[in-house]
């Protein structure tokens, strides 16, 4: 949508300029060197030994990241031997693309509120709160990169939003390529657009756009995969996304969940659990397709993404304590959209205890898990009964006929405002 120059601008520098100077901030800090040091140290694997064995080497253990962030990792790895930097200015260094990412996220962040219709002052409110989230500060002091996977879920929600489905699936492809947790908020996106394009009557075009998706998937990791494949190792890609998704063979790793309050953090769990555990993200996959298909509407859709990722977070395992910063931002914007006092306190809940999970993870019990901590217990147990009030509340939201009718009649004046807009311009673009 268009902005307002004087003042969305205004509110856009305000707050990317806070969220830069904090970003800055945190990386001239000490970082976690063991995560830290794993980049440096595959940054320069493929600096030295190429992209060909790449994952059949690693660091100590081959690397549960798909090839896009490895990239970014040889990029600044060549960066700091050509200047050759010191251990400061190579922390420094390899932690700078997620500040600059961050900030690109306020941006995004802003503008998916302004589509909502948010007014500009409360809007410059809400990217203020996200630009300052302790949890996310804390998220790129240590040198991680969940920044990034919240990139891709912003800009492929914000991308559906504008109904621009094909760059969407791109950006939904690239967020695969960078991080595999992007997964857990693909099963609502996939559903929601490829009901767009039925609706639309353009099946054909969606199976194309998904195509030329894999084709990029493909692509992107063939460098990566080429040499297995002249082998005659055709599966060799899948069996580097199974260690992906399956790499932490734990019951939490350090995340605020349901695991976490049984006390079995860190605890390795059997062989036999990888079904059960299957079976719980397929009932909360499953129960997600089916709100969104009962209420397939901009606001339904941005509210079960958020909700899918937190009931991964919480109810499934070997989740470390990062893997709901991606959706903080859409949670933010979509409690105050949708006139529920309970999705705002169910959203600052999940904020705060967000940024005492991290804490607790990565100042009070690094290198320890906290299998018995009361207060860990507590939290987590606690975390779980308002998960289990944020799936009553999305259900209840999806299966009221008003509201459903409401947003489906909101999503219709958009649409057409969004036409009346590019035939205006259009129609200047001739008569200059």
């Amino acid at each position: 949508m268009k902005m307002k120059l004087n003042e969305d601008v205004r509110n856009l520098l305000i707050a990317m300029s806070v969220g830069l100077v904090l970003g800055i901030a945190m990386i001239c800090l000490p970082a976690f060197h063991h995560d830290l040091d794993c980049f440096k140290t595959w940054g320069g694997n493929i600096l030295d030994m190429g992209t060909g064995n790449f994952y059949e080497y690693g660091y100590d253990r081959p690397t549960d990241y798909p090839p896009i962030y490895m990239l970014v990792c040889a990029l600044m790895a060549a960066i700091c031997r050509e200047v050759n930097a010191n251990t400061f200015w190579q922390d420094f260094l390899f932690r700078l693309p997620t500040v600059f990412i961050f900030v690109v996220n306020i941006y995004l962040f802003y503008q998916i509120a302004r589509h909502f219709k948010i007014s500009s002052k409360k809007t410059l409110i809400l990217t203020l709160i996200l630009a300052i989230a302790p949890a996310i500060m804390i998220d790129i002091k240590w040198g991680q990169v969940d920044c990034f996977t919240m990139f891709f879920v912003m800009i492929s929600t914000l991308m559906f939003l504008e109904q621009k489905y094909f760059a969407s699936m791109i950006c939904c492809t690239l967020g695969l390529l960078t991080k595999i947790q992007f997964i857990f908020i693909l099963p609502v996106l996939g559903v929601a657009i490829l009901y767009r394009y039925i609706k639309e009557k353009k099946i054909g075009r969606f199976f194309l756009n998904l195509l030329i998706c894999l084709l990029i998937y493909f692509i992107v990791y063939l460098p990566f995969i080429y040499k297995q494949l002249g082998q005659g190792d055709i599966f060799y890609i899948f069996r580097v996304l199974i260690d992906q998704i399956t790499h932490y063979q734990t019951y939490a790793t350090n995340a605020f969940n349901l695991y976490t309050g049984l006390g079995l953090n860190g605890d390795i769990y059997p062989n036999w659990y990888y079904i059960i555990n299957f079976g719980i993200i397929f009932i909360f996959v499953a129960l997600s397709v089916v709100l969104v298909i009962k209420n397939p509407s901009d606001k339904n859709v941005v509210l079960t993404s958020a909700y899918l990722v937190t009931a991964i977070f919480m109810m499934s395992t070997s989740m470390h304590e990062r893997y709901m910063l991606p959706v903080i931002g859409i949670m933010l914007i979509i409690s105050h959209v949708i006139n529920s006092k309970k999705l705002l306190i169910i959203n600052y809940f999940f904020y705060i205890v967000q940024f005492i999970n991290t804490y607790f993870a990565w100042y009070l019990y690094i290198g320890n898990g906290f299998h018995h901590n009361w207060i860990a217990i507590l939290l987590s147990l606690l975390s779980v009964a308002i998960f289990a009030l944020f799936t009553y509340e999305v259900v209840r939201y999806t299966f009221s006929k008003n509201d459903t009718k409401k947003d489906m009649q909101e999503d219709t004046v958009s649409a057409e405002t969004k036409n009346i807009d590019t035939l205006d311009n259009r129609a200047e673009n001739r008569s200059n």
